[in-house]
């Protein structure tokens, strides 16, 4: 968590080019609110769909993890948007086993 960013919006497919077994974000919030969103599909084209969608509250810490447990890879995306003013800083992971 070193930069402070407005918007980051980035998929494992688009990171390494492919899918993976899991993914998670962390954000912290600064000077305003910021919106989590995370999504997934099968493969690395197609629609996304929606997983999970919450506010971070300023100096707040929103974490999202997504887990394909026991079914094939997938591909995930991640999209932060902070309010007009706010920021976040964040980190994350993608992994394939």
């Amino acid at each position: 968590m070193l930069d402070p960013w407005s918007v980051h919006d980035r998929a494992l497919s688009w990171q390494v080019g492919g899918t993976g077994a899991f993914a998670h974000d962390r954000v912290a919030s600064c000077a305003g609110s910021t919106m989590m969103r995370a999504y997934f599909r099968s493969g690395t084209s197609g629609p996304w769909s929606l997983s999970s969608e919450f506010t971070v509250l300023s100096g707040g810490l929103g974490v999202s993890i997504m887990d394909n447990g026991t079914s094939a890879d997938k591909d995930y995306r991640f999209r932060v948007d902070s309010n007009a003013g706010a920021y976040h800083y964040h980190s994350g992971v993608f992994y394939d086993d």
